[in-house]
C-alpha cells in the first residue's frame, strides 16, 4: 500500500462512523514518538508507539499482528503533511515485487488500559528533506468482537479477535526533521556495530538492543551503512530482511556508494551472492520514477514488470562474468543464485560458464538441492560426468524434506537418460518390492509393458499396506504394469472399507479390474436390475477417479455413467457427468440430450425465502438445479465434441432454472485461450482449451481436431514449482497445434 494523505473530509468521514458507535465508548488511537522524541535527523529511526484503548467490557477487540512475510503490514497506513519531502521507501516494490503474504496473527480485548503496538515510521514514510511534518495514522485493528469470542459469565478467557474491522484515525503530532551531518552519521553508525557485533546463540532469539541496532543500520542510509548492509545480505544472515529492506529503500543520492559496494562483493572471491543480492542491486539499478503510479492496468503493470526483470537480468549477466572469479563454497552458491535466476535468454557464455560451476559443486550440495538442480535446471548441467554422483543419489533411501523433492526418482530418471543400460536394472531392483516407493508417474521413462514378475508381490503390499503411503505405489503401478493376474485379489477389496483415507484402496482395486478384468469388474458398477450394487458406496466420484487413475475411457465406463444417470432423480450427477465430461466420446451426445432435455420438462420449485431478524436470506438452491446444471455444462463442454450453435440454442431454450441459465451462457461465451500443465507427481496433465481441460496430450490434441482448420488461439503462461519442464512443454505447443493446421499465439512473458 503506497503511504497517502487523508483529506479533511475523509478524516470527518471515519470520526463520524465512530461516533455511531457510540462516542463515548468508541475504540480511540493517539500516537507519540519513543520517549516523546521530536526531533529527528534524516536517516534517524522513528520508533512510533500506537496506543489503543477502548470500553472495559470486551465489545471491541485489537489485532495484533506484528509482521506480514511480505515484509510489510498494511492494517496501518501512515501520512504526513506537507506532502512533498518525503517518499513511501518501499511503494514500487510492493507494487510490483515478488513475495509472500500472511503471518502469525494475535487478539486482544480493548479496555481503558492502553494496548501499544511499536512500529518504525521510517518503514512507511523516508523524510529526504529537512522540515516540520505532521503525521497521522489511520488503523484497521480495531473493530466489534466476534461474537463467539465474547467473554460469558463465569468463563475466563485471554484470546479476542476484531470482526467487520473499523477506520480508525489518530491524532496528529508534528515532526522536525534535521540533516544528518557526516559526524551524526559515523557517529550513529559505530552504535549500531557496537550492538551488532555481538554474536547471538544459534537457537536464541535476538535481544530487543540487536533488534533495535539492525533496524538503525537499515534506515541510517551513509555509504558506510549501505556497505554493511550489502555485506550481511546472504542466505541465513541473522539481518534480514533488514538487509534487503534497507538497500532496496535507499534514497537516490546513497544508491551509487551502495551499488559500488555490492559490484566490489561480486568480485570478492569468497562472498556467497544469494537471489536475495541479486534482486535488491536490480533495484538500485533501475530508475524508478519511470515506474507507472496512481491507478495500473494491465498493460502498464506489464510494463514496469518488464523494466524490473530488464534490470535484474543486467545483474545476472554482470554477476555470471564475476562467476569465473568465485572459489569453494562461494563460487557453489553463487552458481546455484544464477541458475535459478536465469534469464530467458542468457548469453552462451554465461551458460557454459554456469554449467562448468554447477557440475563440479554438485557432489558436495545437499540431496535436496542435487534433486531440484537435476529436475529443473537438467539442460544446464546435463553432463556423464556427473554419472557417479546421480548413481550415488538414486541408491540412497529417500527422506525428503516435501512430498515433491523425489531424489531416487528424479535421479533414476535422470540416469536413465543418460545411460539406460545402467539405470534400468537398477529401476527394476527398487520396483521388486512389496511396498515400492517408487510410482508409476515416477518410472514413466520405463517401456510401456506389463511387468508379471512383480505383480503377485505388489498385490500383496497394496493388499496389507497400512496406510496410502505404504500402497497407492503399489497401487499405481499394478495398473500400469499389470497383466489381470491378481483380479480375484483385487475384486475381494472393492468396497471393503477400512481406515483407509476416502476410501482410495477400494477405488483402486475396482481401476484394476475396469483394465483387465472389466466383466469382473461390472457387478459392482451396473448391478443386475432389481438388486442393490455389490460395491458399497464409499467413493463420491469412482467413475472419475478410475479413468483418472487410467488416463483414458473404457466402454465400461460409459456405459455405468449412463445407466447411473437413468436412475432416480435422488442419485447423484457429478461423478458420471464429470466422467462423461473428460473423457466422453460423440456417442454419448445424443442420450446426455435426452436426459436434460427430460429434465427440463419437469417443474422445479422456487427456492424459498426465509426471514430473520429483517434479513432476507435465501435457502439452498433446488437440488434438482445441480441435476440440470451438470447435464447442460457436460453437453457444451466435453472432450467429444464442440457444442455447434444449434446445440447451444437448444441447452440454452430449455435451462428452465435462472442459476442453470447462468451456467449455461458463461459456458457460451466465446474463448480461445489455451494453457497447459504437466502434473509431476500425478497422472496426466491439465491441458486447457477455452473452457474446457483435457487430461492428457492425446485427449488435448483430439479436442483440437474439433475445431475448424486454421482456428488461431492464445497461450496463458503458467508458472509452476517446476519450471524448466513447464517451459519445455509450452515450447512444444506451437508446433503441435500447427500440425493440425491451427495456430497458437504465444505472448511475451519475459
Amino acid at each position: 500500500m503506497r503511504s497517502q494523505g487523508f483529506a479533511p473530509t475523509c478524516l470527518a468521514f471515519i470520526l463520524c462512523s465512530l461516533h455511531l458507535h457510540g462516542q463515548a465508548s468508541a475504540p480511540r488511537l493517539t500516537i507519540s514518538t519513543a520517549h516523546n522524541q521530536k526531533t529527528f535527523h534524516i536517516g534517524e529511526r522513528i520508533a512510533l508507539e500506537l496506543s489503543f484503548t477502548g470500553p472495559d467490557d470486551n465489545t471491541y477487540s485489537i489485532d495484533l499482528a506484528s509482521y506480514d512475510r511480505s515484509g510489510r503490514l498494511t492494517i496501518d497506513s501512515f501520512s504526513a503533511e506537507p506532502k512533498s519531502g518525503w517518499a513511501d521507501p518501499l511503494a514500487a516494490y510492493f507494487a510490483f515485487g515478488t513475495f509472500m503474504g500472511g503471518g502469525l496473527r494475535g487478539g486482544k480485548a480493548l479496555s481503558s488500559h492502553p494496548i501499544v503496538v511499536n512500529v518504525d515510521l521510517n518503514e512507511w514514510l523516508r523524510f529526504d528533506q529537512p522540515g516540520t511534518y505532521r503525521i497521522t495514522v489511520i488503523s484497521h485493528r480495531t473493530g466489534p468482537t466476534r461474537k463467539d469470542d465474547r467473554l460469558r459469565p463465569g468463563q475466563k478467557q485471554d484470546y479476542f479477535f476484531p470482526t467487520n474491522t473499523i477506520a480508525l484515525a489518530s491524532d496528529a503530532i508534528e515532526l522536525t526533521i534535521i540533516p544528518a551531518t557526516p559526524e551524526w552519521q559515523a557517529s550513529a553508525f559505530a552504535r549500531t556495530q557496537k550492538a551488532l557485533a555481538k554474536p547471538i546463540p544459534a537457537d536464541a532469539e535476538p535481544s530487543p538492543e540487536y533488534t533495535a541496532a539492525a533496524h538503525d543500520l537499515r534506515y541510517l542510509a551513509s555509504p558506510s551503512a549501505a556497505a554493511t548492509l550489502a555485506a550481511n545480505l546472504r542466505d541465513g544472515g541473522q539481518l534480514q530482511p533488514d538487509t534487503f529492506f534497507g538497500l532496496i529503500g535507499l534514497p537516490l543520492a546513497a544508491r551509487e556508494p551502495a551499488l559500488a559496494a555490492m559490484r566490489h562483493l561480486m568480485d570478492d572471491p569468497s562472498f556467497p551472492v544469494c537471489q536475495g543480492f541479486v534482486e535488491a542491486m536490480g533495484w538500485l539499478k533501475l530508475d524508478q520514477t519511470q515506474l507507472p503510479s496512481g491507478e495500473l492496468t494491465a498493460e502498464t503493470a506489464q510494463i514496469a514488470v518488464s523494466k524490473i526483470r530488464a534490470s535484474r537480468d543486467s545483474v545476472w549477466e554482470l554477476l555470471s562474468v564475476a562467476l569465473a572469479g568465485k572459489e569453494g563454497a562461494a563460487r557453489a552458491a553463487t552458481a546455484q543464485t544464477l541458475v535459478e535466476l536465469q534469464p530467458v535468454h542468457p548469453s552462451p557464455s554465461a551458460l557454459a560458464e554456469l554449467g562448468s560451476a554447477l557440475r563440479a559443486a554438485f557432489p558436495t550440495l545437499s540431496a535436496s538441492e542435487q534433486t531440484r538442480l537435476l529436475a529443473e535446471h537438467w539442460p544446464a548441467i546435463r553432463s556423464r560426468e556427473l554419472l557417479p554422483a546421480i548413481r550415488k543419489l538414486a541408491i540412497t533411501p529417500e527422506t525428503p524434506e516435501a512430498p515433491w523433492i523425489r531424489p531416487q526418482a528424479t535421479a533414476l530418471r535422470r540416469w536413465f537418460e543418460l545411460e539406460p543400460e545402467g539405470a534400468a536394472p537398477e529401476t527394476r531392483r527398487q520396483l521388486n518390492k512389496e511396498n515400492p516407493t517408487l510410482t508409476a508417474m515416477d518410472v514413466s521413462f520405463l517401456p510401456d509393458k506389463s511387468l508379471p514378475q512383480f505383480e503377485a508381490l505388489w498385490a500383496k503390499g497394496f493388499e496389507e499396506g497400512n496406510n496410502i503411503n505404504d500402497y497407492e505405489p503399489a497401487a499405481s503401478l499394478l495398473l500400469r504394469f499389470g497383466t489381470g493376474a491378481v483380479s480375484i485379489r483385487m475384486a475381494a477389496l472393492v468396497g471393503k472399507q477400512g481406515s483407509d483415507f476416502a476410501c482410495n484402496r477400494s477405488d483402486e482395486a475396482l481401476a484394476y479390474l475396469v483394465r483387465f478384468d472389466p466383466e469382473a469388474a461390472r457387478p459392482f458398477l451396473i448391478p443386475p436390475p432389481n438388486l442393490p450394487p455389490t460395491r458399497q458406496e464409499c467413493s463420491s466420484h469412482p467413475l472419475a477417479f478410475i479413468a483418472r487413475q487410467m488416463l483414458a475411457a473404457s466402454p465400461l465406463l460409459t456405459e455405468a455413467a449412463l445407466a447411473t444417470l437413468a436412475r432416480p432423480d435422488e442419485v447423484p450427477v457429478d461423478d458420471p457427468v464429470r466422467y462423461l465430461s473428460e473423457f466422453g466420446d460423440s456417442s454419448t451426445r445424443q442420450p446426455l440430450l435426452d436426459l436434460y432435455l427430460n429434465w427440463s420438462e419437469r417443474p422445479h420449485p422456487i427456492p424459498a425465502v426465509t426471514h430473520e431478524k429483517g434479513r432476507e436470506e435465501r435457502q439452498s438452491e433446488d437440488p434438482d438445479s445441480d441435476r440440470g446444471g451438470a447435464l447442460a455444462a457436460t453437453l457444451l463442454n466435453n472432450q467429444g465434441w464442440v457444442a455447434d450453435p444449434t446445440l447451444n440454442a437448444l441447452v440454452l431454450q430449455h435451462c428452465t432454472l435462472k442459476a442453470v441459465c447462468e451456467e449455461v451462457q458463461g459456458l457460451q461465451q466465446a474463448n480461445l485461450t489455451v494453457s497447459a500443465y504437466a502434473d509431476t507427481l500425478e497422472p496426466g496433465g491439465e491441458y486447457v482449451i477455452g473452457h474446457f481441460t483435457s487430461r492428457t496430450m492425446d485427449l488435448f490434441a483430439d479436442k483440437l481436431d474439433q475445431f475448424p482448420k486454421g482456428t488461431t488461439f492464445t497461450l496463458t503462461h503458467c508458472t509452476t514449482g517446476f519450471q524448466t519442464t513447464q517451459d519445455e512443454l509450452e515450447a512444444s505447443l506451437p508446433g503441435l497445434f500447427a500440425s493440425h493446421g491451427m495456430k497458437l499465439i504465444v505472448p511475451n512473458h519475459e
